[in-house]
């Protein structure tokens, strides 16, 4: 059979002919280059770069890891409060979620122990205990990241779970190692304000 007779596989402007090579010209009528990469990015966390390469990228976490749920609450600490998590793979965004006795809340920040820095601060004055909010900035396999929640200088309610001892929770994507509070990890300290970690909410 002729190549001329090998049927090939299009879809939007986009084909794979008798050859296996994919095609990326040719929009006929379809949706753009740009939002079709877009689209194919968003699904798969993969890069398709101008020439039409595919990289592989990061990833969104598979799974969940969770510590037992909040069994008291303080009202009146203004400061970042949280957790510790490590990746155990490089993944280009992750959610968390609010733990069950915290509220009050107006911010989640990222704090990044290797750069003893906030990496990323996410809005969440429309969310309350048991929502998921997400981070997007890339986390390295075995570095520390503190998920901390305030209310931007305000005080707030602040849940807990009394067993400090309990660290660590594991799980396949992420461990959670510690307490977070304004960029200084402790493991005596009970874990706090934040629960769920991983896929939550993506």
């Amino acid at each position: 059979m002729s190549n001329e007779d090998t049927p090939s596989f299009r879809t939007r402007g986009r084909s794979i002919g008798s050859d296996g090579e994919l095609s990326w010209g040719g929009n006929e009528g379809n949706a753009d280059n740009e939002s079709w990469n877009d689209a194919i990015e968003e699904s798969n966390g993969i890069t398709i770069t101008e020439d039409g390469t595919i990289e592989t990228g990061s990833e969104i976490p598979d799974s969940v890891t969770s510590r037992p749920d909040d069994d008291s609450s303080n009202t009146g600490p203004d400061e970042g409060r949280g957790l510790v998590v490590n990746p155990n793979s490089d993944f280009g965004k992750f959610g968390a979620v609010i733990s069950n006795n915290t509220s009050g809340v107006t911010r989640a920040r990222l704090y990044d122990y290797s750069q003893s820095t906030y990496v990323e601060s996410v809005d969440i004055s429309g969310l309350s205990s048991g929502d998921a909010f997400v981070f997007e900035t890339d986390v390295v396999s075995g570095t520390d990241y503190g998920v901390e929640l305030d209310d931007s200088g305000d005080s707030y309610t602040l849940g807990f779970y009394g067993g400090a001892d309990d660290f660590p929770f594991t799980g396949d994507d992420f461990d959670i190692i510690a307490q977070s509070q304004d960029g200084v990890q402790s493991t005596s300290a009970a874990p706090q304000a934040v629960n769920d970690v991983g896929n939550s909410g993506l």
